[in-house]
């Protein structure tokens, strides 16, 4: 037989005419109250308007040992572990993220990270995380101290100090959480800069305005192939900026624990301006923007465009400083990413002012699919150009002709269906074009695996 389920709404207490201030239509479409589990029974005595009976009790006394038999808890704490990156452990919460990871740089890498969780305070944040690089053989930490200032406003200020490595020439937007399939790029990275830093910073929200006010002092070992062009490798920095990210109504669902994007069908924007000075090398301004969209065409699939770009006003600073092209290229086993230049070698272009776009149009599922066989079609076309910088910048080169690539991907060949999560594998092909394209049309192939994670 089927299962009937029986709601009731009772609606008291109300009043028109009340004044409603606008501010109170924010961004959050949905919030928890951060103390409503633990005093679930006691708010429901005092809200509910009947009392239960004796079927009602015996229903909830089955349901609680129905759980307690599957271990209902324990498995949404797994699913929660795996949605957020990190596994709640009473007062502290592990982070997931640093367990292991790899990349050409450091070969394996083992750490452990530690936070405090909202068991331990709503509005204090503490962390430290340690890691080994079994390549490079160096040790890596850092630690966090962060304070909640507002929960409605996601105020926070913060203090972060870190003793680790970082991708040579690489661009980092604050707020910006890159999707999965956007970090597969990190297991192929090979050049990176031994950084010591701190860092200060304050974020907050206003309307669908996230920006965050930065300041840091760094000292910056370089990679030999992003030195400065008269061969200088060690610098110390002190930078100052702003980092702004704007989702047009963007909403959210405010959890006891974290905040959940709803997401936004227009544009996402993000604006990054930096200031950088040093006694010893010169002071440079840097301007970074992009932005994302997604949309959806009527029978045809999704289109996602992706255009960035970015200037700095001054060439004689560390070529890791400037930026390189977001290249995935490696001539071993790769993965296909997403935002990033398929057949573009790592560390192949560097730019001190450029403009990128990356378009995939998804056809989505075709007519014919099983359980696990579910092909979805996925064209790609990417560009780059680049300024031509004046010095000598040893094998790196400059796009100021146009860098291009197509690509074609089918996604789900096979799909494997797991409790919490399925996994898709299926296999892209891309071609270099253009005036950056060789002479033998093989070597402008690139073949990769493709992998897709979905809850």
């Amino acid at each position: 037989r089927g299962v009937v389920g029986i709601g009731k709404t009772f609606i008291d207490s109300i009043q028109i005419g009340i004044p409603i201030r606008k501010k109170e239509f924010n961004h959050i479409a949905l919030s928890f109250d951060k103390d409503a589990v633990d005093n679930a029974d006691r708010l429901l005595l005092k809200y509910r308007n009947d009392t239960l009976d004796a079927k009602e009790r015996r229903t909830y006394r089955v349901i609680d040992s129905v759980g307690k038999e599957v271990n209902l808890d324990k498995k949404l704490a797994f699913f929660d572990a795996l949605s957020t990156g990190f596994l709640r452990l009473g007062y502290v919460q592990l982070d997931l993220n640093r367990l292991i990871n790899y990349n050409r740089y450091e070969g394996y890498r083992l750490g452990l990270g530690l936070t405090t969780s909202n068991r331990f305070s709503n509005w204090l944040t503490l962390g430290a995380y340690a890691a080994y690089g079994f390549k490079d053989k160096a040790l890596k930490y850092g630690g966090l101290v962060e304070a909640q200032l507002s929960r409605d406003y996601q105020a926070k200020l913060g203090y972060r100090y870190t003793h680790d490595v970082v991708e040579s020439g690489t661009t980092r937007f604050y707020n910006d959480k890159l999707s999965q399939e956007e970090r597969y790029r990190t297991l192929f990275v090979s050049q990176m800069d031994r950084l010591q830093q701190h860092e200060l910073y304050f974020t907050f929200r206003t309307g669908y305005i996230q920006p965050t006010l930065f300041a840091n002092v760094q000292n910056r070992n370089v990679a030999n192939l992003y030195q400065a062009i008269d061969g200088t490798s060690i610098f110390n920095y002190a930078q100052a900026g702003i980092s702004i990210r704007y989702a047009f109504r963007e909403t959210f669902i405010q959890q006891p624990n974290r905040l959940l994007s709803l997401g936004t069908k227009y544009p996402v924007v993000f604006v990054q301006a930096v200031h950088s000075w040093d006694k010893t090398s010169p002071s440079y301004n840097r301007i970074d923007a992009k932005i994302q969209q997604s949309f959806l065409l009527r029978n045809l699939g999704r289109l996602n465009m992706n255009v960035s770009g970015g200037w700095i006003d001054q060439t004689a600073i560390p070529l890791t400083l400037l930026f390189n092209g977001r290249a995935n290229g490696y001539t071993g086993f790769s993965i296909a990413g997403r935002n990033n230049f398929e057949t573009m070698g790592m560390n192949e272009f560097v730019a001190s002012s450029y403009a990128q776009c990356f378009i995939a149009h998804d056809f989505g599922k075709l007519l014919f699919k099983t359980k696990n066989f579910a092909p979805e079609l996925v064209l790609t076309y990417n560009v780059l150009f680049g300024d031509k910088l004046n010095g000598t910048i040893g094998t790196l080169k400059t796009a100021e002709k146009g860098y291009q690539e197509t690509g074609l991907i089918v996604n789900n060949l096979v799909k494997m269906n797991a409790q919490f999560f399925n996994q898709g594998f299926g296999i892209g092909a891309f071609y270099r074009l253009g005036n950056y394209s060789f002479a033998t049309p093989k070597d402008n192939i690139a073949l990769k695996l493709t992998y897709i994670i979905s809850f």
